[in-house]
């Protein structure tokens, strides 16, 4: 191929104007000249450029134009072309492809009743800008368009043995024209790619095998009142339909038995009609969006899937018109709408009835969760602003084994009366959860017994105030069950001074007291092997003694602490402390005879340790404002994910003039992680894993073992203890750093004072 000079591409743009052809900015239009001529695209005399054809060549960029009428014609490809637009605007025109590629960086406008035929030996098109289908057949070729798709036919668009796809962006189909799929031809919208259908043509089955048309991505129906047929051709959707005006009509979708296994499917105003099939069994998302519209073949399913979702969000009415009515998966009702199941309803999946919402089991018809005697709930999740009713739900409920929230003061969860059942709930299975939240009160009227995992849920606005005990608790020790409690919980009797349970207060305001306002851990002293305790989110607790635990504490959230003061010791021997942005003041210090001590956040007080501390949210910092003193069991453990310390990677801090010394010179083990996906250079220092901040402050010995010394590129690291003065003498060592090394130094282990430091450090 020739390449254009400068007066020939001036020239020939001239002539084309001439013509009447259009040139965008910096391309030639070339149009080929004559219906007389049938040929090959690089015969350059049939183009109106002669003496070159249109393909691409560095700063020259065509526009190909085939419009010429007057006798059937061909133009055939016969070696892969790349322009940046294309016409092809002739009844009388063929454009074949054959085994080459066609590629067309911007436009391609196709129309007039043209045909583009890839005589079925893999050639394919690719579009990057609009590609516009009016009025044209394309037979045995594969085009793929990554930008907008537009079918405006005024008639048909006739597509034999070919795949289009619509790779991102847009689609749209709008003309009044159909389109016709013969002999397999396929037409797949991918997940990037929304096709709007704005008219009420025919999508429809030719001749041979049969066609399919998929969604991946978002179907929208729009603008038209009329129906969009989809016609004797497979659809599937595992996509997003959206029908919000008109219908979307398709005989086309496999339903096996009678189930809608896939996608989500929208009714925003409009209809969905899968004529005259039913659906039973939905393991897709169903959503109802608007007052209108409708969905006719869902109007018979009995069961929604474990893998299915019902969403009713706008003031309407689903009722279910077969019993029972299995629910294993999600159904959610808002916006003032309502889900009535006319018949038998059991829920062991979630439903969430949002505020004005109803969820109703009508008269007449049971909530099968409530057993026949109707004292036991049982199974299934209730998330309720709204109004959730049945008329199983009575006060002779007394045995929770489901799990239900009342979230907000309008929460009603009964049979339509003025009574409250869940207030007669005497025991908590363990599978139950009793919760209340954001200003919803409740008052049982007895003794609450927590069996198993079963749990009580305070949030934050909300009282929960039991005129009876928590049997869990047992002179002083509090077993089984938990208490989540960011608002104020109130049993008779409430004095902790044992977990072996799960209790947590999760708000600056939590409470859990007695019935005459004291705080329930006044007298906290343990936290056992089973027991959990969480101070979180701003909560604060002071305990008048000593804390043993052997079970897991965490103090505080990221972003927002909490404090635990003691003015004794905080004595672990088993378990995990996290600290989460939390503090530790133990005026009696801390003593880690065994388990775990990790998370950023400070301990005001010496620890003395023979379990494993472990800084850091992967990774952190953790302070000590006190000594450390490392016993010849004792962990260290550093996390290196990034190179600024207390973010990228672990620090543990002295500060307050705090120490660390060892048992023995030579004591405990320094164990090294190097996070997934991190490759740190060579020469990279990670100053200060460990480091005694305060200018008297002194690390006294050294660690006996290192572990996970390999970094991820096939380096080591060194482990450095730097002096104050760097003469030798490790009386002074203040910091341990660790350093990106080719090979490991005699012994993996060198002394070095700042000034003979020359590598590059990364600072918190």
């Amino acid at each position: 191929m020739r390449t254009l000079s400068p007066g020939v591409i001036s020239s020939i743009a001239g002539a084309a104007l001439c013509l009447g052809g259009a040139s965008a900015l910096g391309q030639t239009t070339a149009t080929w000249l004559s219906a007389t001529n049938s040929g090959n695209w690089t015969n350059a005399t049939f183009w109106s450029t002669d003496p070159v054809f249109p393909n691409n060549n560095g700063p020259n960029l065509f526009h190909a134009v085939i419009n010429a009428t007057g006798q059937a014609y061909s133009v055939t490809l016969d070696q892969d072309i790349t322009i940046e637009d294309f016409t092809l605007d002739s009844v009388d025109a063929t454009f074949i492809l054959g085994n080459f590629n066609f590629t067309v960086n911007g436009n391609w406008l196709s129309q007039a009743g043209a045909t583009v035929n890839g005589q079925g030996v893999g050639g394919t098109i690719r579009v990057s800008g609009n590609t516009t289908f009016n009025d044209i057949t394309l037979t045995q070729t594969n085009i793929i368009s990554t930008g907008p798709v537009i079918y405006g036919a005024s008639t048909m668009v006739a597509v034999d043995d070919t795949d289009i796809d619509h790779g991102d962006g847009s689609a749209i189909w709008s003309g009044p024209g159909g389109i016709t799929l013969s002999n397999g031809s396929t037409i797949d919208n991918e997940a990037a790619c929304t096709f709007t259908i704005s008219n009420a043509a025919v999508m429809q089955q030719g001749a041979g095998a049969t066609g399919s048309f998929t969604n991946r991505g978002t179907i929208i129906r729009d603008t038209s009142a009329g129906i969009c047929d989809i016609q004797g051709v497979t659809f599937a959707n595992p996509g997003t339909l959206e029908v919000r005006t008109g219908t979307f009509r398709t005989d086309g979708l496999a339903l096996a038995g009678n189930t809608l296994a896939e996608g989500v499917w929208n009714v925003a105003g409009g209809d969905i009609d899968l004529v005259g099939q039913t659906v039973t069994t939905n393991q897709a998302d169903v959503r109802f969006t608007s007052a209108s519209g409708a969905f006719a073949a869902f109007d018979t399913v009995t069961t929604n899937d474990a893998a299915g979702s019902i969403t009713i969000d706008a003031v309407r009415t689903f009722t279910t018109v077969a019993s029972p009515f299995q629910n294993d998966g999600a159904i959610n009702v808002r916006a003032g709408g309502t889900f009535e199941s006319t018949g038998d309803c059991q829920n062991d999946g979630t439903v969430e009835v949002g505020a004005g919402s109803t969820f109703e089991v009508l008269p007449g018809s049971r909530l099968l969760n409530v057993n026949v005697a109707g004292d036991t709930l049982a199974g299934g999740e209730f998330l309720v602003q709204g109004a959730f009713r049945a008329d199983d739900l009575t006060v002779n409920l007394s045995n929770l084994d489901s799990k239900v929230t009342l979230d907000g003061p309008g929460a009603l969860f009964n049979d339509g009366g003025a009574d409250d059942p869940l207030e007669r709930i005497d025991i908590i299975g363990t599978n139950g959860e009793l919760a209340i939240t954001n200003g919803r009160n409740l008052n049982p009227t007895g003794d609450i017994t927590l069996n198993g995992a079963g749990t009580i849920r305070v949030g934050a606005g909300s009282v929960m105030s039991i005129n009876g005990v928590v049997t869990n608790l047992v002179t002083g020790t509090f077993t089984s069950g938990a208490l989540d409690v960011a608002g104020t919980l109130v049993f008779n009797d409430a004095d902790i001074d044992t977990v072996d349970a799960d209790l947590s207060l999760n708000d600056a305001n939590a409470s859990i007291e007695d019935q005459f306002g004291n705080d329930a851990f006044r007298n906290l002293d343990t936290v056992t092997t089973n027991g959990s305790l969480g101070i979180t989110n701003g909560r604060d607790l002071a305990v008048t003694g000593s804390l043993a635990t052997a079970g897991n504490v965490t103090i505080g959230a990221i972003g927002s602490g909490s404090t635990l003061t003691l003015p004794g010791a905080y004595n672990q021997s088993a378990g995990i402390t996290t600290l989460r942005d939390g503090t530790i003041n133990a005026t009696g210090g801390f003593n880690l005879a065994g388990g775990e001590l990790r998370g950023s956040g400070t301990i005001n007080g010496d620890i003395v340790t023979n379990g494993v501390i472990g800084p850091g949210q992967s990774p952190g910092m953790l302070m000590v404002g006190g000594n450390i003193q490392m016993s010849p069991d004792s962990v260290v453990q550093i996390e290196l994910g990034g190179l600024l310390g207390g973010s990228g990677y672990d620090q543990l801090i002295l500060t307050d003039g705090g120490d660390m010394s060892f048992e023995t010179p030579q004591s405990g083990l320094m164990q090294v992680v190097m996070l997934s996906g991190f490759f740190p250079a060579m020469g990279t220092v990670f100053e200060g894993v460990v480091w005694a901040q305060s200018p008297d402050g002194v690390i006294l010995g050294r660690f006996s073992r290192y572990e996970g010394l390999e970094a991820n590129n096939g380096y080591r690291l060194e482990v450095r203890y730097i002096e104050r003065v760097p003469d030798g003498d490790p009386s002074d060592t203040f910091r341990i750093d660790l350093v990106v090394t080719a090979t490991p130094a005699p012994g993996s282990l060198a002394l070095f004072g700042l000034a003979t430091l020359a590598c590059s450090r990364r600072r918190r």
